[in-house]
């Protein structure tokens, strides 16, 4: 079983690139709004303990040896150890379960082609939370001017990594890419 980790900032394209590397390989889709949504309607706010609950549960339990593979996705704050750290966490469940070189993936782009990625039909299709665009703006602008959703040169040290910009390319290509980068199909 194999497992791609799409990391990057907000409204960078993690879920749509996911989905389209989910399409090519057979893997489980878990892009992080699956748990980050319900969450929400639950406890009528971000509660991170019960988003990383619900995280570990889906890790734990893929790895039954029925699916080929997880391509998940994960917003990651570089000036943040927690944030990197539960990508370690992540990746220590996956291995602990025999799923070998975790795939690492960061997406980046210019802001102003995420802002407007920031408001497309798939993600309000597939984010409620999203559609509230107000506060999604909000949220934007919140994660542009605080942390660094970028990583430094050298410094995801992962032996299976991968930095895309993807500004000016499709989803299907970006996955294309993945998929021939660490020989997915």
């Amino acid at each position: 079983m194999k497992a791609v980790v799409i990391i990057g900032s907000s409204a960078v394209g993690k879920m749509t690139v996911a989905q389209e590397v989910a399409k090519r390989t057979c893997f489980i889709l878990f892009h992080n709004h699956m748990a980050i949504e319900p969450v929400l309607e639950i406890f009528g706010y971000y509660n991170m303990k019960a988003v990383n609950d619900i995280r570990d549960a889906v890790f734990n339990s893929v790895s039954s040896g029925r699916y080929d593979g997880i391509v998940t996705t994960l917003m990651c704050n570089f000036e943040s150890d927690a944030d990197k750290n539960y990508i370690d966490h992540i990746i220590r469940i996956l291995e602990k379960h025999n799923i070998v070189d975790p795939c690492i993936v960061e997406l980046v782009a210019d802001p102003e082609t995420r802002k407007k990625r920031n408001e497309s039909e798939n993600r309000l299709k597939n984010k409620p939370s999203k559609r509230d665009l107000e506060n999604s703006r909000r949220l934007f602008e919140r994660y542009e001017n605080t942390g660094r959703y970028e990583s430094l040169p050298g410094e995801v040290g992962y032996e299976h990594y991968i930095k895309i910009d993807n500004t000016n390319l499709e989803p299907c290509a970006v996955a294309d890419a993945i998929c021939e980068t660490f020989q997915l199909y």
